[in-house]
């Protein structure tokens, strides 16, 4: 599992993830062809996290990366994405957009990195609300 400053380290990028106008990545056009792609500095910042952090794995197997890919055709299973899931698909999208500039920012304009974000919310308030759990269930046995 995460550890709580691994998690926090990507979710703090959230907020901006959801503020309207907030733009993750643009294609800069010079002379009529595309020059280059232009992250914004929160998306600069949230790669670097997510490289800094932990939650950016080789990619070691071709079935994750096929895996992977079938992501990009049907999101919905991030609903259920486990914390290994979550760090798989980050790796794997990493890689991608190393290889194809622009792969990042089209899975953030579709909603596949806010929705991972949102799903890794979900799953650290579970983890913290069953962790409290069983804190106040030692403190009991203790008394």
């Amino acid at each position: 599992l995460p550890s709580r400053s691994q998690i926090d380290s990507i979710l703090r990028f959230l907020p901006a993830f959801k503020r309207q106008g907030f733009w993750f990545e643009r294609v800069i056009w010079e002379s009529g062809q595309v020059s280059y792609v232009e992250k914004s500095p929160e998306a600069e910042m949230f790669l670097r996290a997510l490289k800094e952090n932990g939650w950016a794995l080789p990619v070691s197997t071709a079935a994750w990366v096929r895996g992977a890919g079938n992501w990009l055709h049907d999101s919905s299973p991030v609903d259920s994405a486990s914390f290994a899931t979550l760090r798989h698909l980050f790796s794997s999208w990493l890689q991608k957009d190393e290889l194809l500039p622009g792969h990042l920012g089209a899975l953030y304009e579709r909603g596949d990195l806010t929705a991972a974000l949102e799903r890794l919310q979900t799953l650290s308030e579970t983890q913290s609300t069953m962790n409290g759990e069983t804190s106040r269930s030692r403190r009991a046995l203790r008394s």
